[in-house]
């Protein structure tokens, strides 16, 4: 059968040596049945009763008695200590009161104490109203436990047995039900147990944090959520805590996250995960995370001090106007990196812990992001200090020079739109030849895109590498393209060959070839040369 349990309070007022004194009686009973599986209706009639001298229940023997007297028998010992009804509380034959205040004591030998058995009975047939038991009519019972001591707070759980059971040892005699009676379990209900902090999609301003309710304990969980609060305030973070904020994630158990909100950059919040039910609040781990901070680079340089707790990871963002080598160091705890460019791919990591130094790295223009942590474990917040130096610009320059050889070239550390040209004259449409060169004069390792004019009605342009390969194709298409070239290296030279057409002398044309040559790393950095072809 499915198990319902339903929770019910007790207030026991206990006469000791001429004080009262308050103990809480916690009963969580499910549904009652009979042998067939059908609950008992509501309204049937439900007794609390303490057996005074500890020798089980009495039995009505024959005849109609009162209920008293159905319940002491022969050894007159027993007290009903509370009557009800069973209530429909939206499950069929569910069982639940609230008794009130129930004083030890009684009259004569009635009279009950710290220690005595409790038993759950009820009467199907029967009501609130009834005096007094017909011959034979079915009932059942339970034995819930003993009565609680003087001051604490008992709870119950209650699962009806598969099979008919016993009443004070006796086959309990039932007519029509043959009512369930025995017990099958007693346990008291906690706090609920929390574990699994977590903080996940940590911004400069947010967080989603969250935990697990791995276990009600037996009171069903009415709230559950998160209290955080600044590392430094608070090292156990409570409800109602000086500095503490809440977050509700409502009731229920399992897996649950909400959103801290409105947090400041750059700081420590510790937090745990909660969840509270009847009984109390239980509260997971005591866990840190760090927002994220957005790093200033003032002339290229910033260094920033903090602590880091075991397990924290500081995340830091930093903007590049242009293309720049990157030197970023630690000191002090040993941690971990990853450094991820602007389109969030790894770029450089170090996996185990230590001072971290990541040198003379290329960073294009854009927002990059340097995550340093801790490994987990027990221990204090340690000291450390990042310094980022990003104050060298990366360079690119391409230089070209033209001449008639290539001992003969001008153009050299000369760059558009300064005007660097080779003037050339053909005579009875003979072929002329100049030597256009490339030199990498920026700060990296570089390659040359060459792009050079195409051959017209007039004139013809054949172009070639330094292996006499010929290139024209690639010239004019502009995918001519060097080895790579450290800096200050002259890596590769190209030579045009051109020829007037004879209609070009006759018409004494002339043509300026212009040849330019482009950085592969950026573009946008050009050299432009020309060869003047002049005809007669």
């Amino acid at each position: 059968m499915t198990m319902i349990r339903f929770t019910f309070f007790a207030l026991l007022l206990l006469a000791v040596n001429g004080a009262r004194a308050t103990v809480s009686l916690e009963v969580a009973a499910d549904r009652l049945d009979d042998v067939s599986g059908s609950p008992v209706p509501a309204g049937s009639l439900v007794l609390l009763v303490a057996d005074t001298d500890g020798d089980g229940l009495g039995q009505v023997v024959a005849g109609e008695v009162s209920l008293r007297s159905f319940l002491d028998g022969i050894s007159g010992d027993d007290l009903i200590v509370h009557r009800s009804d069973l209530s429909g509380l939206g499950i069929p034959g569910a069982y639940g009161v609230a008794t009130g205040g129930l004083e030890l004591g009684g009259a004569g030998s009635g009279e009950w104490s710290e220690g005595d058995p409790l038993y759950l009975v009820w009467f199907p047939n029967l009501s609130l109203a009834t005096g007094s038991v017909p011959s034979g009519e079915s009932y059942g019972a339970r034995v819930l436990g003993l009565t609680p001591v003087d001051g604490s707070n008992e709870a119950f759980t209650y699962v009806a047995p598969v099979n008919g059971g016993t009443f004070g040892g006796t086959p309990v005699p039932l007519t029509s039900t043959n009512l369930r009676s025995d017990l099958a379990t007693s346990q008291s209900a906690t706090a609920p147990t929390v574990v699994a902090p977590s903080a996940v999609s940590i911004t400069e301003s947010s967080a989603t944090v969250g935990g697990q309710v791995a276990a009600d304990n037996g009171g069903a969980v009415t709230l559950r959520g998160v209290v955080y609060s600044v590392a430094s305030e608070s090292v156990d973070p409570v409800i109602g805590g000086l500095g503490v904020s809440t977050l509700s994630a409502g009731g229920g158990s399992g897996v649950f996250s909400v959103v801290a909100s409105d947090l400041s950059s750059g700081i420590t919040y510790r937090y745990r995960a909660f969840a509270t039910n009847v009984v109390g609040t239980g509260y997971s781990a005591s866990a840190v995370f760090t927002t994220d901070a957005q790093l200033n680079l003032i002339g290229g340089l910033a260094s920033v001090s903090r602590e880091m707790h075991p397990g924290d990871l500081h995340r830091f963002r930093f903007t590049l106007d242009s293309s720049r080598f990157v030197n970023l160091s630690t000191t002090g705890a040993g941690l971990r990196a990853r450094l991820y460019n602007s389109s969030g791919q790894l770029v450089a990591e170090r996996t185990v812990s230590g001072n971290v130094a990541f040198s003379n790295l290329l960073l294009s223009s854009g927002t990059h992001a340097l995550e340093l942590f801790r490994d987990p474990g027990e221990g204090e917040a340690l000291p450390y200090t990042l310094a980022v130096d990003a104050s060298s610009q990366v360079q690119v320059r391409p230089d070209g020079a033209v001449g008639t050889s290539l001992t003969s070239l001008s153009g050299n550390n000369l760059y558009f739109p300064t005007a660097q040209q080779l003037s050339l004259t053909s005579a009875n449409s003979q072929t002329v030849t100049g030597y256009i060169t490339g030199t990498n004069r920026g700060n990296i390792s570089d390659r040359i895109l060459f792009q050079g004019s195409a051959s017209d009605s007039y004139f013809s342009v054949i172009y070639y590498n330094q292996s006499g390969a010929n290139i024209t194709a690639q010239m004019t298409a502009g995918t001519y393209q060097t080895a790579l070239m450290a800096p200050g290296s002259l890596a590769a030279w190209v030579r045009a060959a051109v020829t007037p057409s004879r209609r070009a002398v006759q018409l004494r044309r002339n043509r300026t070839f212009i040849i330019d040559l482009k950085s592969v790393f950026n573009t946008s950095a050009t050299d432009r040369v020309s060869v003047l072809v002049n005809t007669r």
